[in-house]
C-alpha cells in the first residue's frame, strides 16, 4: 500500500470523507484533509481543488474507494447469485459489493452519520469502513441471515 492509499484509508476511517452525490458517471465527494477539498467526477475524468494538483492524491483516491475509480458502480446488474437491497438493510456478517468493491464482510450494523451510513467492514484481513446513502442498491452476496 502507498502513501497516499494509506492517507485515503484514513481519512474513510476517520469519518473525513462525504458523498454529496452521484450516478451517470459524474460523482461530487467532500474530503477534508488540512482544508476541506472539493473531488468531481465528470467525463470519467476525476479532479480534486486541493495544492498538490497530481493525479491521484489521497482525497482523489478516497473518493474512488467509495465511489469505484470511473462510473459510479452501483448501476452494475447483479449476477444470478446476487441481489440488489437498499444499504438500509445490510447488517453485521453479511457480505456485499459496495461500488466496485471486491466482497466485503460487514462487521457491525452500519451506523447512520449525519445523512449517510458508515458501513464497517473486513476484506483480506484489513478493517476499514465506506460512507454510502441509506437509499443506494448494494449487491448482497449473502444475508447474515440466510447462513
Amino acid at each position: 500500500m502507498t502513501d497516499v492509499e494509506a492517507k485515503a484509508r484514513a481519512y474513510l476511517g476517520e469519518g473525513r470523507v462525504r458523498v454529496v452525490s452521484s450516478g451517470g458517471g459524474i460523482a461530487d465527494v467532500l474530503v477534508r484533509g488540512t482544508a476541506v477539498y472539493a473531488v468531481q467526477l465528470s467525463g470519467g475524468r476525476w479532479t480534486c481543488t486541493c495544492p498538490a494538483r497530481v493525479e491521484r492524491c489521497a482525497h482523489i483516491v478516497a473518493a474512488t474507494l467509495i465511489c469505484g475509480p470511473g462510473d459510479f458502480a452501483l448501476v452494475e446488474r447483479p449476477s444470478d447469485e446476487q441481489r440488489m437491497v437498499k444499504a438500509s438493510d445490510l447488517r453485521a456478517g453479511d457480505v456485499c459489493h459496495i461500488g466496485r468493491s471486491p466482497a466485503l464482510t460487514l462487521i457491525y450494523d452500519p451506523v447512520l452519520v449525519s445523512d449517510y451510513l458508515r458501513v464497517y467492514y473486513r476484506h483480506n484481513g484489513t478493517e476499514d469502513s465506506a460512507y454510502v446513502k441509506p437509499t443506494d442498491d448494494v449487491r448482497i452476496v449473502t444475508k447474515a441471515d440466510a447462513r
